[in-house]
C-alpha cells in the first residue's frame, strides 16, 4: 500500500492560496490605480470647467457710479485692455476666477481720481465696477488755465470751463507753468479757504469773492479779492469766522468812503 506524501499535500494547497492572494492583491491594487486615474480625469475636467472653459469667460461688465458717458466709456475700455493680458503668462484674466481685482482697481485708479471703486464678479460670467469720482474742492487758476483742486491740495485735471462749478478759484498771484499731480496747497489751507468761502455770504450780502490768492505752502496768509476790486488778508492761525466778523465790524463802523478803501488787514487778532 502506497502512504500519502501530505507534506507535498500541504505544500500544493500553500502555493495555490499564495497566488490566489497574489492576483487578488493585483486586483486590487489595479482597481486602485484605476480609481486614482479616474479621480486625476476628474480633477483635470473639473481644473479646466473652471478656469478654461468659456462658461466662466467674463462676458458681460457692468459700469456703475458715473452718468458721463465718456467716462464710463473709458472705464470700459480699460478693463477691456486689462482682461487682453493673462495672468502667470498662462490664465487668460477673462475667466471669473483668474481675474486679478486688485490689479484691475490699481490701473482704474491710475487712469482716474477716485474716492473710492468696488469690483466684484457675479456667477458665471458678470463683472461689475461700481466707481465714485471724488468731487473737487477747489478751482486752482494759472493765466487763462484752470485745474481742479481736492482735499489734498494736490493739482489734478485741466477744465475747460468753471461755468459748472461753484467752488473757491485759488491762484498764486503769479504766472508759471503748472505741473499736474504736483502739490501746491496744504490741506489746512485747503480746509481755511473752504470755510472763508462757505461763511462770506452770511456776514457780507452785497459783496462777492473774486478769488483767492496763496503764495505757497509754507504761506500762512490767505487774500481773499472782493468784487469791488480791495481784498482782505487773513491768518491761517486765526479763526476764520472771528476774522469775518472783525472785518464786517470794520466795514459797518469805521470806514466810511468805500470808494478809497484798498484792503483790510486781518492778520492780527483783534487789530
Amino acid at each position: 500500500m502506497k502512504r500519502k506524501d501530505y507534506h507535498k499535500s500541504n505544500h500544493f494547497s500553500l502555493n495555490i492560496r499564495n497566488k490566489r492572494a497574489v492576483i487578488e492583491k493585483e486586483k486590487k491594487s489595479f482597481k486602485s490605480q484605476l480609481l486614482r486615474i479616474a479621480f486625476l480625469i476628474i480633477i483635470i475636467l473639473v481644473i479646466y470647467f473652471l478656469f478654461f472653459s468659456s462658461f466662466f469667460k467674463i462676458k458681460k461688465i457692468i459700469i456703475a457710479g458715473s452718468d458721463r458717458a465718456g467716462e464710463i466709456a473709458k472705464v470700459e475700455k480699460i478693463t477691456q485692455d486689462f482682461l487682453s493680458h493673462n495672468r502667470f503668462l498662462v490664465l487668460s484674466q477673462k475667466n471669473i476666477f483668474i481675474l486679478s481685482k486688485s490689479g484691475l482697481r490699481e490701473v482704474i485708479n491710475n487712469n482716474f481720481d477716485l474716492e473710492d471703486i468696488n469690483i466684484e464678479t457675479k456667477l458665471p460670467h458678470v463683472l461689475k465696477i461700481e466707481i465714485k469720482a471724488k468731487t473737487p474742492v477747489l478751482i486752482w487758476q494759472e493765466g487763462d488755465k484752470y485745474f481742479t483742486v481736492y482735499n489734498d491740495g494736490i493739482i489734478k485735471n485741466k477744465i475747460d470751463s468753471i461755468s459748472q462749478y461753484e467752488l473757491p478759484i485759488v491762484n498764486r498771484g503769479t504766472t508759471s507753468e503748472i505741473i499736474i499731480g504736483q502739490q501746491y496747497l496744504l490741506p489746512s489751507q485747503v480746509d481755511y479757504v473752504q470755510k472763508l468761502f462757505s461763511l462770506f455770504d452770511f456776514y457780507f450780502k452785497n459783496l462777492h469773492i473774486q478769488k483767492f490768492e496763496i503764495a505757497g505752502l509754507r504761506s500762512r496768509e490767505v487774500k481773499l479779492l472782493t468784487s469791488k476790486g480791495w481784498y482782505m488778508l487773513f491768518n491761517l492761525d486765526l479763526d476764520p469766522r472771528e476774522s469775518l466778523k472783525t472785518a464786517k465790524a470794520v466795514l459797518d463802523q469805521k470806514i466810511k468812503n468805500k470808494n478809497n478803501l484798498h484792503y483790510i488787514d486781518l492778520r492780527i487778532r483783534d487789530k
